[in-house]
């Protein structure tokens, strides 16, 4: 059984697809068992409810070599160096801080998603919140390693992290990437991982509900959002982004006819944002397509991987001269700014 040319994974008694919600299992399990497709098709389904998988595909392998340590020369050097300019506070230097802000990988790596990094830090500090950064001695938290099935290289990624938070007695953790939050929240505990997750729409509702960001600047667009899986349908958060875009003055949000939980993948979840995609339709390009039936000004996001994986869509469709795409926290940064501008004038 297959929707878009890709097929369903099926495991157990339930079934999950990252194109919709999830489904029991019971009417497509022979459909499933009885489909002609490949090895590699069946990886094809992103993101499923399964932990485990008994191999991975020939593929990603050379790709996780490159998470093991000192594989990839220089690149702490260029996390230190981002957070000297900045004037980030460590966490070494400032162990009292109430938050750890978990950057992630895509948010210290990537050039577009260090932009989103430094937008939610200036709303951060803006605000008053308490926090400070790991800087190098923040590890990848495996999640990728997971979604590709090298478990070994999973597990000992997350005792990595683990032992970390543990040296500084980490216990409240905000992130702006949803592969983060669901690793941290939901898998690290099968190793003794508690902590608190804060995801960055929920602590900027706050922030603005408690008065200490104040959004004054005028945004007339039209925003479409996009619903990250993980935050989505794994963490049941639909809400708070939302309602985080209607508070920014000027915005009219405007809902894709596939969202919440029918919403769809961006294409870059279960590690396919390192592996190259096979099928003809690429699902960052339906992704797109079905925002642009919207006549949006702006898509709105709020994950790393679907910023690129968006990107890369517009691109293709050669729509990115019309419209834009910016994660929430860049909406309400650019909002609050405009709003401190007006008030010094």
């Amino acid at each position: 059984m297959e929707r878009w040319g890709r097929p369903l994974w099926v495991r157990g008694s339930s079934m999950t697809m990252c194109y919709g919600p999830a489904l029991p299992a019971g009417p497509v399990r022979r459909p499933a068992q009885c489909s002609s497709s490949t090895w590699t098709r069946l990886w094809t389904c992103a993101v499923t409810s399964s932990k485990r998988r008994p191999a991975f595909p020939r593929s990603s392998r050379g790709r996780s070599r490159g998470w093991r340590p000192r594989v990839i020369p220089g690149v702490l050097a260029l996390r230190r160096e981002q957070t000297g300019r900045r004037g980030w506070t460590l966490l070494a230097e400032h162990p009292e801080a109430e938050y750890l802000y978990f950057v992630g990988c895509a948010g210290a790596f990537d050039d577009r998603n260090k932009k989103t990094t430094i937008a939610f830090t200036k709303l951060l500090k803006k605000a008053g919140v308490n926090f400070a950064i790991l800087g190098t001695e923040e590890p990848c938290n495996g999640e990728t390693a997971r979604r590709l099935g090298n478990e070994y290289l999973f597990q000992s990624m997350a005792q990595n992290t683990i032992e970390v938070f543990k040296n500084y007695e980490v216990k409240k953790i905000i992130v702006n990437c949803p592969h983060c939050f669901n690793t941290l929240k939901n898998e690290y505990p099968q190793f003794g991982g508690h902590y608190e997750l804060i995801h960055a729409a929920e602590l900027i509702s706050r922030l603005i509900q408690e008065g200490k960001l104040t959004l004054q600047g005028e945004m007339p667009k039209k925003v479409t959002y996009h619903d990250s899986c993980y935050y989505g349908r794994y963490n049941d958060i639909y809400d708070a982004p939302r309602e985080v875009l209607a508070k920014v003055p000027g915005t009219q949000l405007q809902e894709m006819q596939r969202h919440k939980h029918t919403g769809m993948c961006c294409g870059g979840g279960g590690g396919w944002m390192w592996m190259e995609e096979p099928q003809d339709k690429r699902v960052n390009h339906l992704r797109v397509e079905q925002a642009l039936e919207t006549n949006p000004d702006l898509i709105a996001v709020s994950c790393p991987f679907c910023m690129i994986m968006l990107n890369d869509g517009l691109k293709a469709k050669n729509a990115e001269e019309r419209v834009q795409i910016l994660d929430v926290v860049e909406i309400v940064g650019n909002s609050a700014d405009q709003g401190t501008r007006k008030a010094s004038n």
